[in-house]
This record gives structure tokens, sequence and C-alpha cells, in this order.
């Protein structure tokens, strides 16, 4: 189910072209390379997903996903809180249980 979720928020970001969008943001916190960033998430959630899903490499895949969740749920989710309200402005709770899955 992790990587289908995960694989879920890559596709999503390729289909709606907003991978320059999520790159900008990281910029605006300080990361200075936050597109390239951007596009290894985004490229590490489709292909890693879909490989998780289907089974293979789950614990170097999932000890990779720590590298890109817990520093997301640092500077990303939990300056927003514990709850999750809403879309790309949630808390850290629904990272912290994709973390612990």
């Amino acid at each position: 189910m992790v990587g289908i979720i995960m694989m879920a928020h890559g596709f999503q970001r390729l289909y709606y072209g907003t991978v320059a969008d999520f790159g900008g943001y990281l910029d605006s916190l300080g990361l200075m390379i936050g597109t390239h960033i951007a596009w290894g998430i985004t490229l590490f959630e489709l292909v890693g997903g879909i490989t998780l899903a289907f089974g293979f490499f789950q614990k170097w895949i999932s000890l990779t996903w720590l590298l890109v969740i817990v520093p997301g749920i640092f500077l990303v989710h939990l300056p927003n809180g514990w709850y999750v309200v809403g879309p790309s402005t949630g808390g850290a709770e629904y990272s912290c249980l994709m973390w612990f899955a």
C-alpha cells in the first residue's frame, strides 16, 4: 500500500506539471537546488513506489524512503502542526504514519 501511495504522489506531480512548483517551494526553504531535489523525489516516488508495490527491493526502497520522508516531516509538515487539514498544507501526522508503515 505504501508503494501505491508513493507512486500516486510522483505521478500526480508529473501529470499536473507541478515539479517546478515543488522545486520553487524547496528553494524557498533554503535548499539551493530545490528543482533538482524535487525531480529526484518525484522520480523516486514514481519508480520506487512501483518497485515497492511489486515487492522488489523492499528493504532498500524503504530505507531510501526514510531519507525523503524524515526531512519532509521536519522541514515541511511539522511547522504546519500535527493534524492534516488540507492538501499541501497539512501537518505531520500522515507523513509520520507513512514513516512507520
